[in-house]
């Protein structure tokens, strides 16, 4: 991810594999398109992947210059990759079977209001 940032050729290739793994994932995901409780599942199915993608690259560091790692040696050293799929995945489950759509609009509204007022 590092090198892609300046080589418009590893960037490409990035690109193409973001792009293609993101529809595999979303795929597999939209098989079970009828236990999904969002009322858009293909936004929830692209949210989903968004964020498993950005948490594990944070996890491992990728992306970032050595010095500022993340958790890598810590996942490999303390076995706590086990526990951080477990809790994404549980993470990841809750979103998609939740119907969300109508008990937390209000209350999502007023939380915004008071992080944009300052509260």
């Amino acid at each position: 991810m590092a090198i892609a940032a300046v080589d418009p050729v590893m960037a490409q290739v990035g690109k193409k594999w973001d792009t293609r793994t993101k529809q595999q994932f979303r795929l597999l995901l939209l098989r079970h398109k009828n236990e999904i409780k969002l009322p858009n599942p293909e936004r929830a199915a692209d949210t989903c992947f968004e964020v498993i993608f950005a948490s594990v690259t944070h996890v491992l560091g990728l992306g970032t210059s050595p010095n500022v790692m993340g958790t890598a040696p810590n996942v490999r050293s303390k076995n706590i990759w086990r526990d951080f799929v477990e809790d994404l995945s549980q993470m990841v489950s809750a979103f998609l079977l939740s119907d969300l759509s109508d008990s937390s609009t209000g209350e999502l509204a007023t939380i915004d209001a008071d992080v944009r007022a300052g509260r």
